[in-house]
């Protein structure tokens, strides 16, 4: 979907059909198909590259403790946490059949394990971490924890006070390289999920219609909209409803107009039986 903000009025349009002109770029195999390529794999590429770039961070902070190099790996967990955070409007496929949610983004920190493996003569490697510790003891807010302390004071002599904090905050951010290389490949693969996902209403595909695509797209966003208490549209009505009308007064490839769109709800329709649309609302 196309949104653009026109003064006081939001229009949403459909790029589901083929081919549809946006810019230089046409859109001709179906919204499941571009949002895998167009959004899902750069952001999760930028993810894993950021990953990287984090867990460098804190192996020159760990060779050379002070402000600068403190401050340059907590920039670098900001930075990657950009990403992560844009990629949870689609937490299904292998971040979650992988278990790499958890992983990744565990909240609280199990503290007390926590300490307990830090008194410990463990190995710390991003491999044990990987193989050995669950969600509280890894992952973004673990290390956030080490790199800030739970009352973000944390100082650069404190932690170079602390050198076995400064070993597991190397392999915390290694094991989440692993995690974001693994969740990349995942979707990048040339027969793994974003392959399938890529391919719906074809053979091999996941979905058997394009449109089925298009639904868990949105049930991705709606499900993160409900997780942070996005309230929906208070005068929402079922989608059988413009369906019914859609079917009886429309054909395949017409266009359909909803000017008082609300929560787009007739686009979704007009979406699901293969209708150009466009929705119109009041921006509150």
């Amino acid at each position: 979907v196309r949104r653009q903000d026109h003064g006081k009025f939001t229009l949403r349009q459909s790029v589901m059909n083929t081919p549809l002109q946006i810019g230089t770029k046409k859109y001709e195999h179906g919204l499941g198909t571009h949002a895998v390529s167009d959004i899902i794999k750069p952001t999760y590429l930028e993810l894993r590259d950021r990953a990287v770039t984090l867990r460098t961070a804190a192996e020159m902070l760990a060779a050379s403790p002070g402000d600068a190099s403190l401050e340059a790996a907590r920039a670098a967990w900001v930075a990657a946490r950009q990403p992560w955070e844009q990629s949870e409007g689609f937490l299904y496929g292998p971040v979650s059949n992988l278990g790499l949610d958890p992983s990744i983004d565990s909240w609280p920190v199990d503290r007390i394990q926590l300490d307990q493996v830090l008194a410990s003569d463990l190995e710390l490697t991003a491999a044990s971490i990987t193989a050995n510790f669950g969600g509280g003891l890894r992952g973004f807010h673990t290390i956030e924890y080490l790199l800030w302390g739970a009352d973000h004071l944390k100082t650069a002599d404190l932690l170079a006070a602390r050198p076995r904090e400064m070993e597991y905050l190397v392999a915390a951010t290694g094991a989440l390289e692993l995690d974001a290389v693994t969740l990349y490949y995942a979707w990048a693969g040339e027969e793994d999920y974003g392959a399938t996902f890529a391919k719906a209403g074809k053979a091999g595909g996941i979905f058997f219609r394009q449109v089925d695509a298009v639904q868990q797209l949105i049930n991705g966003l709606v499900d993160i909209c409900n997780e942070v208490g996005i309230k929906p549209h208070p005068a929402r009505f079922p989608v059988q409803l413009p369906e019914f009308f859609i079917k009886f007064l429309t054909a395949p490839g017409d266009f359909v107009l909803d000017p008082f769109a609300g929560s787009c709800t007739t686009g979704e329709a007009a979406e699901r039986q293969g209708r150009r649309w466009t929705c119109v609302e009041t921006v509150a």
